[in-house]
């Protein structure tokens, strides 16, 4: 139905961006069609050119994988800089995690900047990511107890990964009062989505009866 529709709008406006997007995003995933990497990345491609954001991210991702046309880091690159310009949370996202290598204050500076961006648009991934920098201190000044808030935000929003975090900071009662049993809670919960470290926090736990 939504590949239908699509197809409808763009025969009334041939210039439908987000009719283009849609397409893209159904033969990328293979929602009602076969997936086509190579379609998908030609319909991003005319949305793109009409100054869609999610169009621009996405195919930021496909040149960074080299999914439906050749590998293109630089290329990549450019597409999630201009998606983030516009404000699109996951390629804020994206765009942090390729300059986090970097040795350069302001590419860390502006990773924590994109990072906020796409927490504040609650993308568990980057509410995650700007977590560790807050408990380690990189880029920030260290806050164990933003970072525990960090964590649980990107619990509620389902990463498996916050809830290990968060739920260590339980254990240990840094950044948040400790609670044991609430630790375990979110250790069960993630160990329950294959997360490997929190099955094993959680099997040292019942080993421990604790």
């Amino acid at each position: 139905t939504a590949f239908r529709e699509a197809t409808l709008r763009l025969e009334k406006n041939k210039d439908d961006a987000a009719a283009m997007t849609l397409l893209g995003e159904l033969y990328n995933q293979g929602l009602g069609v076969a997936t086509d990497p190579k379609k998908a990345a030609e319909w991003y491609k005319l949305a793109a050119a009409r100054g869609d954001a999610h169009a621009l991210s996405s195919l930021g991702l496909m040149a960074l994988d080299g999914r439906g046309m050749d590998k293109s880091p630089a290329q990549g690159k450019a597409w999630l800089e201009q998606a983030a310009a516009k404000g699109n949370p996951v390629a804020s996202y994206n765009l942090a995690l390729l300059l986090l290598p970097s040795e350069s204050g302001s590419d860390l500076e502006r990773a924590v900047d994109l990072l906020q961006k796409a927490a504040d648009a609650e993308i568990p991934d980057a509410q995650h990511a700007l977590g560790v920098l807050y408990l380690k201190g990189r880029g920030v000044e260290r806050d164990a107890t933003e970072a525990a808030r960090l964590f649980e935000r990107a619990a509620r929003n389902g990463s498996s990964v916050g809830e290990v975090e968060y739920a260590i900071l339980l254990f240990n009662g840094e950044g948040v009062a400790p609670s044991e049993s609430q630790a375990a809670r979110y250790f069960r919960r993630a160990a329950a989505k294959g997360n490997a470290i929190a099955q094993n926090r959680l099997a040292r736990l019942l080993a421990a009866g604790r």
